[in-house]
């Protein structure tokens, strides 16, 4: 059952979707890369997140997210080729502008609460045009998997609209 399918349900109206870092690893990605299916509900696979503007891409609309936000699995294998050392290029050729999702921080711990082990790893990103010096509006969050130290190429991306 899907997402929207399950949310749409005259029971869940007034239900928003806001997990914590802990239940995004622990409950979404962690069973998508296990190829677990999840018993509650699956959010969208999205293929295009990296290749157009962010305004460009099209959402599934529904009450169960706040307003101009979304959560997606994407793989990493849809980011540019162009791969220097340990830093992966976002950069966005789009239709209207081309642009690039920056860093906007370092790449942070997401820990279980009770033993303080380290589960998964976090990114914040901001959309620029090219040619702007300030950020477009366009914000995402971008969650990893991290198991025995090594990386997946799913993550879990968390995009905001201005």
């Amino acid at each position: 059952m899907s997402m929207v399918e399950y949310y749409d349900k005259e029971e869940h109206v007034g239900f928003r979707f806001h997990p914590s870092d802990q239940e995004l690893i622990l409950r979404y990605l962690g069973p998508k890369v296990a190829k677990r299916s999840n018993k509650e509900f699956e959010l969208d696979d999205k293929t295009d997140i990296y290749a157009k503007e962010p305004w460009r891409l099209t959402h599934t609309e529904t009450n169960f997210f706040e307003p101009n936000e979304w959560f997606y699995f994407v793989k990493l294998t849809q980011l540019s080729e162009n791969v220097t050392g340990k830093r992966m290029s976002r950069k966005v050729k789009g239709e209207t502008c081309d642009g690039c999702w920056k860093p906007s921080g370092k790449l942070r711990d997401i820990v279980l609460e009770d033993t303080g082990e380290v589960i998964g790893k976090k990114r914040s990103l901001s959309f620029y045009v090219k040619g702007e010096s300030n950020a477009s509006g366009w914000t995402m969050t971008e969650y990893y998997l991290q198991d025995g130290g090594l990386f997946h190429d799913q993550v879990l991306c968390h995009l905001k609209g201005p």
